[in-house]
């Protein structure tokens, strides 16, 4: 059976294994509303907004806060943040990133703080990238 993976799913036997939160997030347009429902009605939770660029830097602004931690260490999410320091690594990780988006304009929707301490509670096993990544980088290669 052959499977392939990515950060966020895997597609296994035909069928998509999702791992991440995986909203999307559309610009207005005249169909966007119609698009947003039918996506959602798939399954996949789709919101139109006026500012996707501000969508995009708050999943960029998580990314950076967790998966560079998550993999270099190994650990899930809620493990990692137990771990004295990594708070406040977060926290200037955090800092920088909203430093630079103001610095570009952009502004970042909801309550960022809170979304940055909330996902090592709502993913507490997550980790990237995926183990079977890790588990596979360190297995001896076929020659032949």
């Amino acid at each position: 059976t052959q499977s392939r993976s990515s950060a966020a799913s895997d597609v296994y036997k035909r069928q998509v294994v999702h791992h991440g939160r995986g909203e999307l997030v559309i610009a207005p347009s005249p169909r966007s509303d119609e698009v947003a429902r039918q996506l959602t009605a798939a399954g996949i939770p789709t919101q139109v907004s006026d500012n996707v660029r501000g969508a995009l830097w708050a999943k960029l602004l998580l990314n950076s806060a967790y998966n560079a931690l998550s993999a270099l260490s190994q650990q899930p999410y809620g493990p990692l943040v137990q771990v004295p320091g990594v708070t406040q690594v977060i926290a200037d990780i955090v800092a920088e990133c909203l430093a630079v988006a103001a610095a570009d304009g952009v502004t970042i929707p909801g309550d960022v703080q809170a979304a940055v301490r909330g996902i090592a509670s709502t993913m507490p096993g997550s980790i990237r990238p995926p183990r079977r990544t890790w588990r596979g980088a360190n297995r001896p290669r076929s020659t032949t």
